[in-house]
C-alpha cells in the first residue's frame, strides 16, 4: 500500500480539506475589495491556506504571486523592488515587455520615493492584464525585525484608497499571513491596514472536516476510534495529519485506543520536541502573561482575561478565535502544558509561598491561589502565619468567584478577636459575602451580625450594615424587608452609624447606597414620585465614583423622554470627567462605574435617538479593547437584549451598523455584517420585509461562521413562509433542505426549532398530496417530539407549539390510505375567524372559516 501521509510541506490538492476559512479567503479575492489578513499561530496550515485559494481562484487572466518575508531586505525599497520583480519573473511572457520597461525606470529614478515608485509600477502591471492582482504576503511578522514595516503596511492602506483616483487599482489586493498581532508590528495604527482589513479565522478542523480529511486519507477506523482520534486532537491539522500518518504506518495491525494512546504519548508527551507542542511550549516558557492566563483558563475564569492576552493565546496556538468560553484548544496541548509543568518554571526562581504573596499584592488572584495549593502538596503553614495565608486564598478564591473553596479556607482561619480584631471581622463580612452568594441567607445575615454585634462603628462596621440591608432585600420575608428599610432610614441619619468614624467619601457612598436601596424598595411599593425622589437624594449624595450606578437606576424609571434627555445629558458629562475612571466590574467595588454600565449609557441614548450625545460616546466605544468599533457596537446590542433593556436602542444600533457596513471608520467584518442582519430579520420582526430576509439568505450561505441557531431556523422559516405565499413551492423546499443540511451540526438547545421548519415542510407535502413524503417528515416529527434532550427546550416553541405540530404529525400517521385529510390542531377555528386554506390545485385563498367549511370537510383544502 503507497503512504499517502508524508511529511509535506504544500498538502497536495488531493489531501488538501477545507475549512470555513478557504471560503472567507475566497469571497475576499472575489469581492477585491478590502485586504484579507489571516493571523494565526504556527502549523495551522495558513501557507497551504494561501497557496490553495491561489490554486483554486487563479486563471489566465489573473496574477496571483506569492512572496515569503521570512528573510527580509535592508530597504523598504528593496523588499517593493521584489515583490515587483517576483511578478516579473514568473509572469513576465505574458506582460508584453514591461519588464524592459520597469527595469529601464528604475534606472532613471531620481527623486521619486520607494513608496510611489511601487505605486507606480503595480497600475503598470494592472493595466497590461485583463484579471486581477492579488499579492500574498506571507510571514509578515518577520518585518518587525526591520525598521521599515511601518512603511510597507502604510503603502498597502495607501494603495486601497488610491482606488478613487486610479480605478485599475480595484483589481488589486493584498492577502496577510504571520503570527503576530497588527499593534507589535505597527507603530502607528493610524496608518495600519489591518483597521481596514477583513480578518481571516483559521481555526481547527471541525469533525465533518476531520472525517473529510480521513476519507481523503483512505483510512479504514471505526465511528468509536474516531471519535476518540477527535476528542484528543479536536481538528488541529498539524496534529491529527501526524497522529493519522502513524496510524497509517501500522497498517498491519488491528488499531485501539490503546494503540491511538501509545502514538500521541510517544509523539506529545515524552519529550515534547515535536510541533507544534515544542513550540507552544518554548513561548509559555518565554512569556508569564501566557503562563498567568494558562492559570486562569484552568480556573475557569477565561472571560477574565484581556483581549489582548487572549489574543497572544491564540497566536501562540493554545486557544481557538471563540466567542464563547476560552479554552485549551485539545487534551493533548493541554497535557503537554499542565499547571504542574508550569508551575514549575516559576518554582525554580522563587520559593511559593513568595510567589503567592507577590501574586497577591498584585492583585493576581488566581495565581495566588495556585501558588498557594502547590505549597500546601508538600508542605504546612506554619501556626503563625497559617491564619493569614487561608485569609489570602479565602479571599483569592472569592475574587475569582470559587465561592465554596473560599469558604473552605475562610473556616480555616482562626484570627483572635481582641488581638487580631480587624482580621477577625473582615472575615465574617467576607464570609456573610459567600454564604449570599452560595444562596443561603441566614448563614450570611448572621456573619454580618457578628460583625454588627462589635462596640467599635468604623468602616468594617459599616461596610457590614449596608450589606446586611442590601441581602435583606433579597429575603422574601416582609420582616427582613421592613428591617433592611430600618437600616437604610439610619445611616442616612446617622443613627446607626458613627460619622466620626469614617471618612466623608465613605460616609457619602453608604449613604448614597442607602437612598438607592431605599429607590429599589419603593419601585413595588410607593409612588413613582417617592422613587424617584430617592433615586435623586442619592445622587446628590454620593461621590463621584459611584453616582453612574445611581443616575442608570433613576433612568430606569423615568418615562419623561425629555427628563431622560437631561438626566443622560448631565451623565455625559459625568462619565467624561477625569476622575471617572472607565475599568472592569470589582466585586469589592460594585457600584463603580464599569464598561457594563458604560454600555447601558449607550443603550439609554439610542433609546431616545440623539446624535449629539452619541458623538460624545463614540471615541469611547470606538477604542475600547483591541476589537473594531463595529464589533464592540454590536457586542452593545446583545448585551441591550440579553438585559430587557430598551429594544428600541438594539435596533437603532443595527440599522447604524448595517448603515456603515461600507464605512472603513467601523471596520464592519462580514460577520458582524451577518450577524446584524440576522437580528434585524428577528428581533424586528421582518417576517414579511422580502428584501431583508433575502440578503440574510444570501449571507447564511456565504458568511455564516457560527453554528445554526434558533435564530437562524426561525428567520428561515419567516422566509419559506414569504415564498408560499408566493406560491413558489420548488424555492420553499430548496430553502428547507439547506437548512436541514445545518441540522447535524446546531446545539441541542436549538434543536427543538427544526421542528417549526418539519412542520411546515409537512404541510406543503400535504398540500401537493405527497403521502410517502408526508409520512416520512412526520415520523421525523415524532422522533424529535419524544426525545428527552430535545424536548426540555419546548418552552421555544410557545405555549401550545410543540402539542400542536405533534397532534399534526400524529393526525398524519394514524391514516391508513393514500387519501389525506386537512390537518386540524387543537385550536378550535370560529366560524368567522379569518383563514388561509390550500386547494388541491396549490391555489391559495384567505376569508373567514364559514366561507369554506364545506370545501375544507370534503376534503377539496385545508387550512395552512
Amino acid at each position: 500500500m503507497n503512504k499517502l501521509l508524508k511529511p509535506y510541506t504544500i498538502i497536495p490538492s488531493e489531501l488538501y480539506v477545507k475549512r470555513d476559512a478557504d471560503r472567507q479567503l475566497l469571497n475576499i479575492i472575489n469581492d477585491m475589495g478590502r485586504p484579507g489578513y489571516v493571523l494565526v499561530s504556527r502549523q495551522m496550515g495558513k501557507t497551504n491556506l494561501l497557496l490553495n485559494a491561489k490554486r483554486e481562484a487563479e486563471t489566465s487572466d489573473d496574477i496571483f504571486i506569492y512572496i515569503d518575508l521570512s528573510n527580509p531586505f535592508p530597504t523598504a525599497k528593496d523588499c517593493f523592488e521584489n515583490i515587483i520583480d517576483a511578478i516579473l519573473e514568473i509572469y513576465g511572457d505574458s506582460l508584453h515587455g514591461l519588464t524592459i520597461e520597469i527595469k529601464e525606470a528604475r534606472k532613471n529614478i531620481i527623486d521619486i520615493p520607494p513608496h510611489k515608485q511601487h505605486e507606480n509600477e503595480l497600475r503598470k502591471i494592472i493595466k497590461s492584464i485583463s484579471g486581477k492582482l492579488v499579492i500574498i504576503l506571507d510571514e509578515i511578522d518577520a518585518l518587525t525585525k526591520t525598521t521599515y514595516s511601518d512603511r510597507i503596511f502604510s503603502q498597502i492602506r495607501s494603495v486601497y484608497f488610491a482606488r478613487v483616483n486610479f480605478p485599475e487599482l480595484k483589481r488589486l489586493t493584498y492577502i496577510l499571513s504571520g503570527v503576530i498581532e497588527p499593534s507589535e508590528i505597527i507603530k502607528d495604527s493610524k496608518i495600519s491596514p489591518f483597521n481596514i482589513g477583513q480578518k481571516i479565522f483559521l481555526n481547527d478542523f471541525e469533525y465533518d472536516e476531520f472525517i473529510d480529511f480521513i476519507a481523503k486519507a483512505q483510512l479504514s477506523l471505526s465511528d468509536e476510534l474516531l471519535k476518540y482520534i477527535y476528542s484528543l486532537t479536536h481538528g488541529n491539522p498539524r496534529i491529527t495529519w501526524d497522529v493519522c500518518a502513524e496510524i497509517e504506518n501500522c497498517a498491519e495491525t488491528e488499531i485501539t485506543i490503546e494503540i491511538i494512546d501509545y502514538i500521541i504519548n510517544k509523539l506529545y508527551l515524552i519529550s515534547y520536541d515535536r510541533p507544534p507542542v515544542d513550540n507552544i511550549r518554548e513561548l509559555i516558557k518565554a512569556d508569564s502573561e501566557l503562563r498567568d492566563a494558562i492559570v486562569e483558563i484552568e480556573y475557569k475564569k477565561g472571560e477574565a482575561i484581556s483581549d489582548r492576552v487572549k489574543s497572544k493565546l491564540y497566536l501562540a496556538g493554545i486557544i481557538n478565535y471563540t466567542n464563547g468560553n476560552i479554552n485549551i484548544k485539545n487534551e493533548i496541548i493541554k497535557k503537554a502544558i499542565n499547571l504542574e509543568w508550569i508551575n514549575s518554571i516559576n518554582e525554580e526562581q522563587k520559593g511559593l509561598a513568595k510567589i503567592a504573596l507577590e501574586h497577591f499584592e498584585n492583585e493576581e488572584f488566581a495565581q495566588c491561589l495556585n501558588s498557594f495549593k502547590r505549597f500546601l502538596q508538600d508542605n504546612k503553614f506554619q501556626k503563625s502565619d497559617s491564619s493569614i495565608y487561608y485569609y489570602y486564598m479565602g479571599y483569592s478564591a472569592y475574587r475569582i468567584s470559587l465561592t465554596d473553596e473560599a469558604l473552605k479556607y475562610l473556616n480555616n482561619t482562626s484570627f483572635d478577636e481582641e488581638d487580631e480584631t480587624r482580621l477577625y471581622y473582615l472575615t465574617h463580612n467576607l464570609k456573610g459575602l459567600l454564604y449570599f452568594y452560595n444562596g443561603d441567607l441566614d448563614e450570611s445575615l448572621q456573619n454580618f451580625k457578628i460583625v454588627l454585634s462589635r462596640g467599635k462603628k468604623d468602616e468594617i462596621y459599616a461596610r457590614a450594615l449596608v450589606n446586611f440591608g442590601s441581602i435583606s432585600l433579597k429575603s422574601d420575608k416582609a420582616i427582613h424587608i421592613d428591617e433592611a428599610k430600618k437600616i437604610f432610614i439610619e445611616i442616612i441619619n446617622e443613627k446607626s452609624i458613627d460619622a466620626s468614624q469614617l471618612d466623608k467619601e465613605l460616609l457619602d457612598e453608604i449613604k448614597s447606597i442607602s437612598f438607592y436601596n431605599l429607590a429599589q424598595i419603593s419601585k413595588d411599593n410607593d409612588t413613582i414620585e417617592k422613587t424617584l425622589e430617592y433615586y435623586k437624594k442619592a445622587i446628590d449624595v454620593a461621590p463621584i465614583k459611584v453616582k453612574t450606578k445611581i443616575i442608570l437606576g433613576y433612568l430606569s424609571v423615568v418615562d419623561n423622554e425629555v427628563k431622560k434627555k437631561e438626566v443622560l445629558i448631565e451623565l455625559v458629562k459625568l462619565i467624561k470627567n477625569p476622575e471617572i475612571k472607565l475599568g472592569e466590574f470589582d466585586p469589592d467595588k460594585p457600584m463603580n462605574f464599569d464598561y457594563e454600565q458604560f454600555k447601558e449609557v449607550v443603550i439609554y441614548i439610542k433609546s431616545i435617538n440623539d446624535k449629539e450625545l452619541y458623538d460624545q460616546v463614540k471615541d469611547i466605544i470606538r477604542n475600547h479593547g483591541s476589537k473594531c468599533f463595529a464589533e464592540n457596537l454590536y457586542e452593545i446590542s446583545i448585551y441591550c437584549i440579553n438585559n430587557s433593556l430598551p429594544l428600541n436602542a438594539a435596533n437603532e444600533i443595527w440599522a447604524e451598523i448595517y448603515k456603515n457596513k461600507d464605512n472603513l471608520d467601523y471596520a464592519v467584518s462580514k460577520d458582524i455584517i451577518f450577524k446584524t442582519v440576522k437580528m434585524l430579520c428577528f428581533i424586528t420582526n421582518k417576517k414579511d420585509d422580502e428584501d431583508v430576509l433575502a440578503e440574510y439568505m444570501e449571507m447564511f450561505k456565504n458568511e455564516r461562521l457560527e453554528r445554526v441557531d434558533t435564530i437562524d431556523i426561525i428567520n428561515f422559516a419567516n422566509y419559506i413562509h414569504i415564498l408560499i405565499k408566493k406560491k413558489n413551492i420548488k424555492a420553499a423546499l430548496d430553502y428547507i433542505n439547506l437548512i436541514n443540511s445545518y441540522k447535524k451540526k446546531t446545539a441541542e438547545e436549538s434543536l427543538i426549532s427544526y421542528l417549526i421548519i418539519h412542520n411546515i415542510e409537512l404541510n406543503i407535502h400535504l398540500s401537493l398530496y405527497n403521502l410517502n413524503q408526508s409520512k416520512e417528515i412526520a415520523e421525523i416529527i415524532m422522533r424529535m417530539a419524544n426525545d428527552s434532550k430535545v424536548c426540555k427546550y419546548s418552552n421555544i416553541l410557545g405555549e401550545d407549539g410543540l402539542t400542536i405540530i405533534k397532534s399534526n404529525a400524529e393526525s398524519v400517521l394514524k391514516q391508513k390510505n393514500n387519501i389525506l385529510f386537512p390537518i386540524r390542531s387543537e385550536r378550535k377555528i370560529g366560524r368567522n375567524d379569518k383563514v388561509k386554506v390550500r386547494f388541491k390545485t396549490g391555489e391559495i385563498k384567505e376569508g373567514k372559516y364559514k366561507k369554506y367549511i364545506n370545501d375544507i370537510e370534503s376534503g377539496k383544502c385545508v387550512v395552512i
